[in-house]
């Protein structure tokens, strides 16, 4: 008896002990999958793009050095590998000062940041792409001034043109100096011509060439007045630059009033988009692909309008057939400068549902290079105006093609164009060309593109960064000198580097200097 009354104990005891055990382990193996999930939703996401919301925003923009895209919706942050074609949640942005859809989006490759600031402009936010830590870094307030502006960035700052805000069109350019932490208005020459004020169809930046450029866009009738809530508007489709250099406007071109600004927001299963995914612009090339479309735009038929905004011609529309068979509605254009493609984001074609996959499409430029057939931009002009021109340019080619075959000559004879004090007199070449020139006149020979980058941007340490400004410089500095002095040779040339031939050296053409 009283040994059945000690095992009795001991087995009670046993039974306690393991009940706590079996507890806590549930609790951990719980606790896991938890933090597990939580794990899960930061890591990728192999096969499953995130769900855009019926109704709600979708903000785009590429990050090239990292060669991905970042996407933004209701629930934060998301990134799309363009090498794995993966998919990663990566923040909610819950340190912002205020709900995101309240905000404009860029990516900020200059200084490698997430860029948000007041749809009106004002607050101004930078988000760090690694730890997504949010700082507020303005010294202003919502200044509800410029709703729907176009937005670009320029030398590390955020630009916005146009808008509407307290009654009032807009037609100026602000900037937000982040050496000052407030927005200033852009200084235009007085004796430049301006655009109408309106909310713009789409911009672009050009780093290549320091120019902005606007198409069209919405502008009050002239009959009524602009403060008025109920005043009408009516639709523009001009196209201008602002070149920075020269801080005055030029009207490039007008373009066909058949077009129709392709405005995903127009659909009503999308709310808002960013204004630098409006349109796509390639550095490459200088084509500036605007999107147009049919006017029932559920049919699938998406357009873009190629446009040279260095020369002002205008393309005939190019189908995007990519949009129709994949299904998709297009929400955001940009372009990926590292692969020469243009990204189109989007949602798929489902019906009787809220929620919709995401969907990438790229197209090479290439695709759209080889289909591009210019047209006049002003087709309606009469034809005596065209022969006129023709005449004027066979007279204008006959005398160009004389002063090309004698320079020529001169230049197979080896007789130098050009000295050290001559360029330095030049006036219309920016301070980075003039610093470059004069390194490369003190540093005889060919040099190695590092030595360059430090010599003439050392506060820039972004490499990628450092080469597209090298590679923009040479090349506006030869497009200089070959329209200034109607020569057919570069300036500045590059050979392979003896001891590396995947990287080339740079340097002064010796067939046209005279050192």
């Amino acid at each position: 008896m009283f040994l059945s009354k000690i095992f009795m104990n001991w087995f009670i005891k046993k039974r306690i002990e393991l009940t706590c055990l079996s507890a806590i382990t549930i609790l951990f193996l719980c606790a896991g999958t938890v933090f597990g999930q939580q794990a899960d939703a930061q890591g990728v996401i192999s096969g499953e793009a995130p769900q855009f919301i019926y109704g709600e925003f979708i903000y785009a923009d590429v990050d090239t050095k990292n060669n991905r895209l970042l996407i933004i919706l209701n629930d934060g942050l998301w990134q799309y590998n363009l090498d794995t074609e993966q998919w990663q949640f990566l923040s909610d942005l819950e340190g912002l000062p205020d709900d995101l859809d309240e905000f404009e989006f860029a990516y900020n490759i200059e200084k490698g940041i997430l860029d948000f600031w007041d749809r009106g402009v004002g607050r101004v936010s930078e988000v760090k792409p690694k730890s997504f830590s949010v700082e507020r870094i303005d010294r202003s307030h919502i200044h509800k001034n410029q709703f729907k502006h176009q937005p670009f960035i320029r030398e590390g700052n955020i630009y916005a043109f146009g808008g509407y805000g307290y009654w009032i069109w807009k037609n100026y350019i602000t900037y937000y100096d982040r050496n000052l932490q407030e927005w200033s208005v852009q200084n235009v020459n007085p004796e430049s011509l301006v655009p109408s004020a309106r909310v713009p169809h789409a911009g672009a930046y050009s780093s290549s060439l320091d120019e902005f450029f606007i198409y069209g866009g919405k502008i009050p009738s002239q009959e009524q007045r602009a403060d008025d809530q109920y005043t009408s508007s009516h639709v523009i489709n001009d196209i201008w630059s602002f070149s920075f250099s020269e801080n005055s406007w030029n009207k490039i071109a007008d373009l066909d009033q058949s077009y129709q600004f392709y405005d995903p927001t127009s659909i009503r299963h999308i709310s808002r988009v960013n204004g630098i995914s409006s349109s796509a612009y390639s550095n490459q090339s200088n084509l500036w692909y605007i999107p147009t479309s049919t006017e029932n735009t559920s049919d699938g038929l998406v357009f873009v309008i190629p446009i040279d905004v260095a020369s002002g011609q205008i393309g005939k529309s190019i189908l995007l057939p990519a949009i129709e068979s994949n299904q998709i509605i297009p929400t955001n254009f940009l372009f990926n400068t590292n692969s020469g493609n243009l990204i189109i984001v989007g949602i798929k074609k489902i019906t009787n549902r809220v929620e919709y996959p995401i969907e990438v499409i790229r197209i090479s430029e290439d695709s759209l290079v080889s289909e591009l057939q210019f047209v006049s931009s002003k087709e309606h002009n009469n034809w005596i105006y065209g022969l006129i021109l023709i005449l004027l340019t066979g007279l204008m080619a006959t005398f160009y093609l004389k002063y090309r075959t004698k320079q020529k000559d001169e230049l197979q004879k080896g007789e130098n164009v050009f000295t050290e004090e001559e360029i330095k007199q030049i006036q219309w070449l920016k301070s980075d060309e003039k610093l470059l020139l004069e390194y490369l006149f003190d540093n005889r020979g060919f040099l190695e593109s590092m030595k360059i980058d430090e010599a003439v941007w050392p506060d820039i340490d972004n490499y990628d960064y450092c080469r597209k400004l090298r590679n923009d410089t040479i090349n506006s500095i030869n497009k200089k000198f070959r329209t200034h002095f109607a020569i057919e040779v570069d300036i500045i040339t590059r050979v392979k580097d003896p001891d590396d031939k995947r990287r080339y050296l740079y340097g002064l053409n010796e067939d046209i200097m005279d050192f």
